[in-house]
């Protein structure tokens, strides 16, 4: 497994141009200089804390030198950000095997929103911005033609690129807000919490492990409130965890 996720790591970079500040952690990477690597892809990502790509590699170096929690947090959001990245799903399950975590796959998008999220604010933006400029084209075919059926014709295809206009800008607005809204959290240290259940009597758990992935519930205090598989909310302390 360990020659995989190297192996994909260095397609990535291979295919990849970017800043020099990129270019170096791909020289140091290849020379297994993780160090360096990782010094060279967090000034990436101090200049553009959303860099895709950058995220990626800087999980994949982290993981080569076995810090996983963090590593896993880098990749979550590399996907996040871009579905498209190849390898980052199998970086994953390769960092929660080594952590003995199962549910790295947890997500809690429809399949409909994973693949309308997939394809990215950008692209649907353009899809507006092409809807538009046929809608142009249309209303200009109605106003200048005299024929009563290329009006007819030309205000149904109108319609229809109306209502595909109008989904291509919800659903940019949705990918957008999804991919620079802060849902989830990983958690980077093992963390033994103490709570109160339903009838008032204090209990400890357990299963809040480092490199597991919570959906956060809200904010207080610098505190951050997680989701239990048992829907308990548990407050974590903001140091602890790494938001995506």
């Amino acid at each position: 497994m360990k020659s995989l996720i190297l192996s994909l790591f260095f397609c990535v970079l291979s295919l990849s141009v970017f800043s020099a500040d990129f270019e170096e952690g791909v020289k140091a990477a290849r020379s297994k200089n993780w160090h360096e690597a990782e010094i060279s892809f967090r000034k990436c990502l101090d200049k553009n804390p959303n860099d895709a790509n950058a995220l990626y590699n800087l999980g994949t170096t982290l993981a080569a030198v076995n810090h996983y929690p963090e590593a896993i947090w880098a990749l979550e959001k590399s996907m996040k950000l871009d579905p498209k990245l190849i390898g980052a799903r199998e970086n994953l399950q390769f960092c929660y095997n080594k952590l003995n975590i199962s549910d790295y796959n947890a997500s809690d998008l429809s399949l409909f929103e994973q693949k309308v999220f997939s394809f990215g604010a950008d692209n649907w933006t353009f899809c507006a911005l092409i809807s538009a400029f046929i809608l142009a084209i249309l209303i200009w075919f109605r106003m200048t033609s005299s024929n009563s059926s290329t009006r007819k014709i030309s205000l149904i295809f109108g319609i229809l690129v109306v209502c595909f206009m109008l989904l291509s800008l919800k659903n940019a607005i949705q990918a957008s807000n999804y991919q620079n809204s802060d849902t989830h959290a990983i958690v980077l240290h093992d963390i033994t919490s103490v709570f109160n259940d339903a009838q008032g009597n204090m209990k400890i758990d357990m299963s809040i492990k480092m490199g597991s992935r919570y959906k956060i519930d809200g904010f207080s205090n610098n505190r951050i409130g997680i989701f239990l598989q048992n829907q308990m909310i548990v407050w974590i302390d903001k140091s602890d965890l790494k938001l995506f």
